[in-house]
């Protein structure tokens, strides 16, 4: 038994990559969330858009190497990853929680004084509108299915796809992926909600 909380440990204490200027989860660009729904998009092509809640994300990681120890800590829980179906009027709702983080999409919305958010347009990543009457395939986490952060997804999708995939193995192989290839992470650089005057 030792022996396999000594291998646990020793895994821990993976090296994933090297991330220069860290992972943040500081607006307008939440470089940690917006890599994890990066990596669900890509872990599961099939999908249109990715959804996470901000709430997931319990603390940044530091510039510098990036172990799978910190990745647990940024990311705690044990969450899997769904597949839903919604429609771009659905999403709209979704992405006025100002909970949530999107992969697959820019989204253009007005901020009241109050800080509420209305979404006026979705742009996906081909550059084309998000039909409102059209359904799409979403990843988003099981918390969030489960009506955690006030989300209507099983109101919307009784019969959603469970992928068994735990939330943080994308990010992990997404990670690997780029220090065996000898190439940057790719995080992102601009705001994925623009703020309409």
């Amino acid at each position: 038994h030792q022996h396999g909380a000594q291998l646990f440990a020793g895994h821990r204490a993976e090296l994933l990559a090297n991330v220069p200027a860290g992972l943040h989860r500081s607006e307008p660009i939440h470089t940690m969330g917006y890599l994890v729904v990066d990596a669900w998009l890509e872990a599961l092509p099939y999908a249109d858009f990715a959804f996470s809640n901000q709430g997931g994300f319990r603390q940044d990681i530091e510039g510098g190497p990036v172990l799978l120890r910190d990745l647990v800590g940024a990311m705690p829980f044990d969450n899997c990853l769904l597949v839903v179906e919604l429609t771009g009027e659905q999403m709209k709702e979704v992405l006025e929680n100002l909970q949530t983080l999107p992969a697959g999409m820019t989204v253009d919305v007005t901020v009241d004084e109050s800080g509420k958010r209305t979404v006026l347009a979705m742009t996906d990543r081909k550059g084309q509108p998000v039909a409102k009457d059209r359904t799409y395939r979403v990843v988003i986490n099981d918390f969030m299915y489960r009506g955690g952060d006030r989300y209507r997804f099983k109101e919307w999708d009784p019969d959603p796809e469970e992928t068994a995939i735990h939330w943080r193995e994308p990010v992990v192989r997404l990670l690997r992926t780029a220090t065996k290839a000898n190439k940057p992470v790719p995080l992102a650089t601009t705001p994925r909600f623009r703020v309409r005057r």
